[in-house]
């Protein structure tokens, strides 16, 4: 708090659904807005992105030492700011990123595009239990896996948006080296899917079919049955219409 208190007092929450390598907070300034990124898990490409930034970029820089500037980009919307290999504070680097003018940002909760909802690895909330073997995850954006789902207590949940009722296929990219079982859960609907050995390689394993009533924002969550539980990784989970 000492070093970075100002990402923190007088600000507001964030203006994105969710950046899967940290928080961010905003804060309005004389003719702009101040995002301060607070980075918990390094990209290992060296590049932060931030969705859907539509505002000018005037200066991005380190909170805690101004003088230290980033180099960045646009691409396809998103704000890419490139990050040097040192990283400068392994538990919470902030970046400062100021803008010129009303800070408009369209939200980045996984919606329906090109007919399916795709509900990447590090969107995922990862429910570890308080003992016990943790899940993790590796990766980021559709490279993204969640590793080490040994213990059949963990659960995954994914927020998304329905913007058009109706039903939906669930399919996962999934590495299971033996059969198990899975349920899957968003609003009624109850699955209970039979996955079977993918031989050590990712394939696309269907899980069944839902049906949705209702627009608006919702949750799906993936959880083992405990009886028949063998680790496997997840990299995705996809609604197609």
């Amino acid at each position: 708090m000492q070093q970075n208190g100002e990402s923190i007092y007088g600000t507001s929450a964030s203006p994105f659904f969710k950046l899967p390598w940290g928080r961010c907070t905003s804060k309005k300034t004389d003719g702009g807005t101040s995002l301060y990124l607070l980075v918990f898990d390094w990209p290992k490409d060296g590049e932060l992105r931030i969705p859907d930034v539509k505002q000018r970029v005037k200066d991005v820089f380190l909170l805690t030492n101004p003088k230290q500037k980033f180099v960045y980009k646009f691409e396809g919307g998103d704000l890419l700011i490139h990050t040097p290999s040192v990283i400068f504070d392994l538990v919470n680097t902030v970046v400062v990123v100021k803008t010129k003018g009303k800070l408009e940002v369209t939200s980045n909760m996984p919606a329906l595009k090109d007919g399916s909802i795709l509900l990447t690895a590090d969107f995922a909330d990862i429910h570890n239990q308080g003992y016990g073997t943790y899940a993790q995850l590796a990766g980021s954006g559709k490279e993204s896996v969640i590793q080490n789902w040994v213990d059949s207590r963990v659960l995954l949940e994914w927020m998304f948006n329905i913007t058009e009722p109706g039903k939906y296929k669930v399919e996962a990219l999934i590495k299971a080296n033996e059969t198990c079982k899975l349920n899957v859960k968003t609003g009624y609907n109850t699955i209970e899917s039979k996955i079977q050995s993918t031989n050590d390689k990712f394939e696309i394993i269907s899980l069944g079919e839902i049906e949705i009533t209702k627009t608006g924002d919702q949750t799906i969550s993936v959880n083992p049955v405990r009886e028949n539980w063998n680790a496997i990784e997840l990299m995705c989970v996809e609604l197609v219409k």
